[in-house]
């Protein structure tokens, strides 16, 4: 058996290297097909399908508990994940962690990281073993404030320590206080989340106070709902009976603690590839997408292997003579299959493994999904087993999907006719088409529906582009601070940022400047609930309306682009002492029957008996949270009466806003050279990240449409070629006859166009059904747009006009007299 598989190895070898034109086609050809595919692969294995790189991670879950009244999802306090580890016999190992940024002091000075909170048996309980070092015991939660140890990323010690085995002992500095490096973490590891920040550092729990400042008896709040937890399951215990145990549990902490567990019960969720929050990320969403990433990329391979199948039938219409001659010399019909299943194996693997190989891109490709953001985000990605099996597996269908209608078209011809150098005539399916022609139509049927898809996900970019988000987009320079972290009260923060401010508006190029938190479009959305009064000032109702908030400065809505259409803005007189004040949008207007109506009006903030807030200004409505949303209520409160933090810088500059970034760095540095600057960007960068998932549905839908117009032009190519070659007597005794160019030319030319036309027709239909599954997907932008709809068929036909014309011109230059002496 090795010794024929050889023999066919060499000579297939032999036979492409006679025709590296077409060798180089094919290859490429499936090189594109299986290379999207793996890409496309190793995306949603990261997303669905890689286990959490922990010990035994079929084992691991997470815990959440449920709010029964409302369905809500939520995180757990650390009195009742204490309860859930040690009293409710449900778990071997339970564990409780939260992300924060911290200001971590090197050399280089202050920059802002982020950090994750961990109970002191994280690492034990998950079985993650240290690269370097040790990481967290029990002994390491003697209470709080206790245990000022840290352990670093992998990423975080080859990128910020270059490496350095002796980091170990090395003492850091996060938020102005002293930590004692004690390990690195596993390579690759970014924590039990499928989405979030990744991590440089984990901090023990009961170093809350240093990391958040200010929170000295957190740990023994039962209504702070903050922790994200995951375990494992005892042994034995299956999740449906520990689901049961855990109604039961609840039941029982419900009685013990009515105040705080009333109509909560618990949910857990299988790790998987990590998890979320299910309010914040349903698997439902995660899985359609991949399904339609998936799909979309199954018809790429597909195309590609019907190319292939086309240009291995048109090549082996030039090989009837060597077939005939090795049949009359004995040569079975198997062993002719054997040879052309064997050139076609040798072709997938190269372009099979070409397109492996593309598929080293996948981290680069995915840095264009992952917004920028402050920290860095994005899911794991990677070559594994999985990925490696799949291109495998793919290639090796594909040599037999593509390699076995020509083998076995070849087997079936009477080789006394091929001796005579007198092709078959070619069977006609009941409605005159063959296999190839089939082949074609489905072709440019499914390269319509990429076409369709990939301009809609375009224009739905160039829409969402042009949205009016109700900020000003040039000019206009973003950075973060959170003077907090180093500890200090809010008289200091205040101070910092008055004087922050007053540094910054004397800058050359600086025309503006404010301060406020969250920006629209931010990714850290905040809500107040406010209750609208009725007569005699009280609330109107006991049920309030959640409304989006941000803190602002003054001269904030100049700044950042936002319009003042009636009252004012923040100003120095909106000092703490006097009566609260707010700027609503006109939405939140709008309940007041219009904007002008709205101003000197009032509402409850907080409670139906909470503080009462007079409305100064009315500004014009912006997107908040996401591009797609409507209309919403929205508040800006002053950062005078509702002092915090975290803030945004916003400068306004005359010029680039980068050439400012330089001077206002050595302004924070100057107020304290600990103070972390964070989140550099351009509003245009805030705005960019924003259209994140629009910009990467136009990259990837506009990719695989480009890619399916490029495997149809090559399918009509040598669909037209193969029946150029076949016909060449025909059309020397159609010209011997009489018959002109013109009519040739309408013969060639008809028959590649009344296959795409049947295609694009075919292709219509499918495009309109899968609109419907892209219509939540797309900004203003209908999934039956006629515009895109007719334009993709129209490029269709054009490039399958020029790919049938291209070879109908060889067919012009057919010699009858030749043809006929050859007959």
């Amino acid at each position: 058996m090795t010794e024929w598989l050889l023999r066919d190895l060499r000579y297939g070898v032999r036979q492409l290297l006679r025709s590296p034109g077409f060798a180089l086609a094919a290859m490429l050809t499936l090189a594109l097909g299986v290379g999207a595919n793996t890409i496309i692969f190793s995306m949603v294995n990261g997303l669905l399908f890689r286990p959490l790189p922990v010990d035994r991670p079929g084992e691991v879950v997470g815990l959440y508990a449920t709010e029964r009244r409302t369905g809500r999802t939520r995180n757990l306090s650390y009195p009742e994940y204490l309860d859930y580890r040690d009293r409710s016999g449900i778990f071997a190992g339970l564990v409780a962690q939260q992300g924060f940024p911290v200001s971590l002091t090197g050399p280089n000075g202050a920059e802002m990281v982020w950090s994750e909170l961990v109970t002191e048996n994280y690492f034990s309980a998950l079985g993650l073993r240290p690269s370097l070092g040790r990481v967290f015991q029990p002994q390491d939660a003697r209470g709080p404030g206790s245990d000022p140890l840290v352990v670093l990323s992998h990423r975080a010690w080859r990128d910020r320590f270059g490496g350095d085995p002796g980091v170990i002992g090395r003492v850091l500095r996060l938020n102005g206080h002293p930590f004692t490096v004690i390990g690195v973490a596993p390579a690759g590891y970014t924590g039990v989340r499928k989405f979030g920040f990744h991590p440089d550092v984990w901090v023990p729990m009961m170093m809350h106070p240093q990391v958040i400042p200010g929170s000295e008896g957190l740990l023994d709040d039962r209504e702070s709902t903050w922790l994200i937890v995951a375990g494992r399951l005892r042994a034995g215990l299956g999740r449906e009976t520990a689901s049961a145990m855990l109604a039961d549990f609840a039941a029982r902490l419900e009685q013990l603690h009515p105040d705080t567990n009333r109509d909560r019960g618990t949910r857990i969720l299988p790790g998987g590839s990590g998890f979320d929050n299910p309010d914040f990320t349903p698997h439902e969403t995660l899985v359609l997408s991949a399904a339609l990433a998936m799909a979309a990329a199954g018809l790429i391979l597909l195309l590609a292997c019907t190319n292939v199948a086309n240009l291995l039938l048109a090549r082996a219409s030039t090989r009837d003579r060597e077939v005939g001659v090795r049949l009359a010399l004995g040569a079975s019909r198997g062993r002719l299959v054997r040879q052309f299943l064997t050139e076609g194996l040798l072709l997938a693997v190269v372009g099979g493994g070409i397109g492996i190989g593309l598929a080293s891109w996948t981290t680069e490709i995915q840095e264009l999904m992952v917004p920028r953001l402050q920290f860095p985000v994005g899911f794991q990605v990677s070559l594994d087993h999985r990925v490696l099996g799949f291109g495998l597996v793919i290639s090796l269908l594909t040599s037999l999907l593509f390699g076995l209608a020509p083998a076995l078209g070849a087997a079936k011809h009477d080789p006394v006719a091929m001796l005579k150098d007198s092709p078959p005539a070619v069977r006609p399916s009941r409605w005159g088409m063959d296999l190839r022609s089939l082949l074609v139509i489905g072709q440019v049927s499914l390269s319509l529906v990429l076409l369709v898809g990939g301009g809609l996900f375009l224009k739905s970019l160039l829409h969402a582009r042009e949205l009016d988000v109700g900020l000003g987009r040039d000019h206009r320079l973003l950075l973060s601070l959170d003077p907090g972290l180093q500890g200090y009260d809010s008289a200091r923060v205040d101070r910092i940022y008055r004087e922050l401010l007053q540094q910054i508006r004397e800058l050359p190029q600086v025309t503006s400047a404010t301060l406020g938190f969250p920006l629209p479009l931010d990714t850290y959305g905040r809500s107040r609930t406010v209750y609208f009064e009725g007569e005699g000032g009280r609330a109107a109702s006991t049920e309030g309306l959640e409304v989006g908030t941000t803190v602002a400065a003054s001269d904030y809505f100049g700044t950042v682009g936002t319009a003042l259409l009636h009252g004012r803005e923040f100003a120095s007189g909106d000092s703490a002492g006097t009566p609260k004040v707010a700027v609503v949008n006109q939405t939140f207007a709008a309940r007041f029957g219009s904007g002008a109506a709205a101003v000197d009006r009032h509402f409850r903030l907080g409670g139906p008996d909470g503080e009462r807030v007079r409305i100064v200004g009315v500004a014009r409505d912006a997107r908040y949270g996401m591009l797609g949303e409507g209309p919403r209520p929205y508040l800006y409160l002053p950062l005078s009466q509702h002092s915090r933090s975290w803030l945004t810088l916003v400068v306004r500059t005359a010029g680039d806003p980068a050439a400012v970034i330089p001077a206002v760095r050595e302004s924070v540095r100057r107020l304290d050279p600990d103070l972390a600057v964070f989140g550099v960007m351009t509003m245009q960068q805030h705005l960019e990240n924003a259209l994140n998932i629009a910009t990467s549905s136009a990259i990837f839908a506009g990719a695989f449409g480009l890619l399916a117009l490029l495997l149809a032009v090559i399918g009509i190519y040598g669909l037209v070629s193969y029946s150029v070659a076949r016909r060449t007597r025909e059309v020397g005794i159609r010209m011997a006859l009489g018959a002109s160019r013109k009519d040739v030319l309408r013969l060639v030319l008809g028959r590649g166009l009344g296959l795409a036309a049947i295609g694009v027709g075919l292709g219509l239909v499918a495009s309109l059904a899968v609109g419907r599954l892209l219509g939540g997907m797309l900004y203003e932008v209908s999934p039956h747009d006629p515009s895109i709809v007719g334009s993709m068929s129209l490029l269709l036909a054009a490039i399958v006009l020029l790919a049938s014309y291209l070879p109908a011109r060889r067919a012009l230059r057919v010699d009858p007299v030749t043809s006929l002496r050859s007959e």
